[in-house]
This record gives C-alpha cells, sequence and structure tokens, in this order.
C-alpha cells in the first residue's frame, strides 16, 4: 500500500481472536513477532480479543528488544475498537502486508486474507479463496479428490438429533471412529469414540460448533507435513513430524497445548515412506493454490496416504511441529519467517 523504497516495509500481523484456538494464536502472534527481523520490517501487531474487536497501535514494535514485552505494554494501553472502527487507523499506518496468525474466524476462514485483497495490501499466506475451501474439511477433500486420498467420511448436519444421527450409521462403518465439526480448528470439538454407546453424546458435543462429519480412523502412522513459498518462489517441504501416541492416541487438543501426551519426531533425512508423505503434502499445496505456509495432516499406511486436513494458518508454539520441523531442515525461524514475508511481497 505504501511507499516501500523510503522505509521498511510495514507487516500488520494479527493475532489472539475466538477462545477456542486462542492461546495458540497468541503464542504463534508472540513468536512471529518475535522472529520477524525488525530490522527489515516494521511489525505492526493487531490484537484481536474474544470479543472480535482490535487493538491497532499507531506506532510499531522497537527495532530491539523483547517483541513479547511491547506487545503486553502495547495491549494495555490500546483501546480494543469495532473492526469498522478499527480499520481506518491501520490503514492510516499503510501497512505493506497483513499477516493474520487467528485460527477459525479471522484467520483459516479467508475474511482478514480477503481484507488484505480488498485493501491492497500483500497477503502473507494462502488465498481468501483457498482458506475458505480448506476451512471447509469436505469442500477440501472434493478439491485435492484428483492428487490425494482422503477418509470416507459421513456428514451429520448441526440441527440433526444425535441419538438418531448415531443409529444410522451404516453398517459397513467400523469402530473407532472420529467425530469432528466440519469447520474447527486446533482439534476443537474431536473425539475418538470406541463403542456405539458414546457415539450420540461425542456427535451433541461437535454440534456445538457446527456440522459434523463420522470418519473411521485410518489405520497407520500420523504425520504432518509443512509446505511454504520461499522468497525465490520455491515450494520447500519441510522435513514431515511423526506423531508418536504416548498418553493420547492422537494429535487432540490438549497434546497442542501440553507436553508428553504424544510425542513429536521429525528425521533430518527423508525416509521412503515420509518422502511418499511430502510428495503428496506438495500436490495438495499446489492442487489447492496455496501460498505461504500450508501445513497438510496426514495418515501413512504402506504407500497410500490418507490426508485428514490442510491448515494454511500457521501454529508456532512449544508443542507443536513446526520449530522441530525447522530445526531439521537447518533453518532458523527468523530466516523462515522472512523468507515467507519477502515472498509475499514481491508476488
Amino acid at each position: 500500500m505504501g511507499n516501500m523504497t523510503k522505509r521498511k516495509p510495514r507487516i500488520a500481523v494479527f493475532f489472539g481472536g475466538e477462545a477456542n484456538t486462542r492461546d495458540l494464536s497468541l503464542e504463534t502472534g508472540r513468536a512471529v513477532s518475535t522472529y520477524m527481523p525488525r530490522s527489515q520490517y516494521d511489525v505492526i501487531p493487531v490484537h484481536v480479543n474474544e470479543q472480535g474487536e482490535w487493538q491497532v497501535p499507531l506506532g510499531s514494535l522497537p527495532a530491539s528488544g523483547s517483541a513479547e514485552r511491547a506487545m503486553e505494554m502495547l495491549q494495555a494501553a490500546v483501546p480494543a475498537l469495532s473492526p469498522a472502527q478499527a480499520l481506518p487507523r491501520l490503514l492510516s499506518r499503510e501497512p505493506d502486508a497483513f499477516f493474520t496468525l487467528l485460527r477459525g474466524v479471522g484467520g483459516d476462514d479467508g475474511r482478514i486474507q480477503n481484507l488484505a485483497e480488498t485493501v491492497g495490501a500483500a497477503n502473507v499466506g494462502s488465498p481468501s479463496l483457498t482458506c475458505v475451501t480448506t476451512a471447509d474439511k469436505q469442500a477440501c477433500a472434493r478439491a485435492i479428490g484428483m492428487v490425494a486420498l482422503t477418509p470416507v467420511s459421513l456428514p451429520v448436519p448441526q440441527r440433526a438429533e444425535p441419538e438418531e444421527a448415531a443409529a444410522t450409521l451404516p453398517e459397513d462403518f467400523s469402530y473407532p471412529l472420529f467425530v469432528k465439526p466440519n469447520a474447527a480448528e486446533g482439534s476443537t470439538g474431536v473425539s475418538r469414540v470406541e463403542k456405539a454407546e458414546d457415539l450420540p453424546a461425542a456427535i451433541a458435543a461437535a454440534q456445538a460448533v457446527g456440522d459434523v462429519l463420522l470418519q473411521e480412523e485410518q489405520p497407520g502412522t500420523e504425520m504432518t507435513v509443512t509446505v511454504f513459498e520461499d522468497h525465490t518462489g520455491r515450494i520447500r517441504v519441510l522435513p514431515p513430524t511423526i506423531i508418536q501416541p504416548k498418553v493420547a492416541t492422537y494429535f487432540d487438543s490438549l497434546a497442542k497445548r501440553r507436553g508428553g501426551r504424544v510425542a513429536l519426531v521429525t528425521a533430518k533425512t527423508a525416509e521412503p515412506e515420509t518422502a511418499r508423505a511430502m510428495e503428496v503434502a506438495r500436490d495438495v499445496y499446489l492442487a489447492l493454490g496455496c501460498q505461504g505456509v500450508a501445513t497438510i495432516d496426514m495418515v501413512m499406511h504402506g504407500n497410500d496416504v490418507d490426508v485428514l486436513e490442510v491448515n494454511t494458518v500457521p501454529t508456532i508454539t512449544a508443542h507443536t511441529p513446526l520449530l522441530g520441523q525447522l530445526a531439521a531442515a537447518g533453518l532458523h525461524p527468523s530466516q523462515f519467517v522472512d523468507s515467507v514475508v519477502q515472498a509475499a511481497l514481491q508476488r
């Protein structure tokens, strides 16, 4: 938006947001703001509270010192405004790019990305239409059907009676099942159900978020792969992380927040199994028209890969895989953040 020939690019970083994934977004927002080289960029941290109000500072983070401490001070001092009131305040700063780390509303659903496209700012991430597709698990499965396998899913509308939906489960569906909202992030509302009597309650819990999908548990190795476009325009695939069950049988919501529930194992060198996963992840990224960072969750069994979901908003926390993947690839987080921001500004 602004004239970058006479100043550093200004990057608006959105973080916080809705309650279910707020903690992950807050930690990621602090990490990205810390790792973004402030000698090269003016970072404008835009905190979004649980009510959807924005806190837009009239200044940027200082070029040195603790980004986290500066963000706390700004959050305490800056008024919370409705998006309609806050947007002119943000645009007065002439941001050159929007980097949304919100999950759900404002992030995965493509709203902030669409806003960036509307006001003419670069978008550090996938286009809004791609985000709309990936946020809907059924739509995403249809979109990648030519390049990847996806689990068979039985949809259950939010308005359906849980008892009736459970009673009409097809005979060829076998337990354990996963019950998950069709559109939710951070494993919100996801349950693993081992017996029929527990299914209605799991459906009801997921319906609190929206429409529901029932999926048979896929045999094999759970893993996650991160793909991103770097500043040279190259599509890079980071080493996959294998999710090894410990206390939890899968990478559930608590495992994303607490250590010890699963083991996250990322190898520096690709085995044939993980090489196949990397190939599928790259194909999915391209088929969906992703840009920036995307994380593809999958299950590998033999040479087959079932793609479970695609996330177009990165999560950088102590208990999620990305930092380990970067370390295995020999990339410092600052290099990574700098590269994806540069790529967005050059598009």
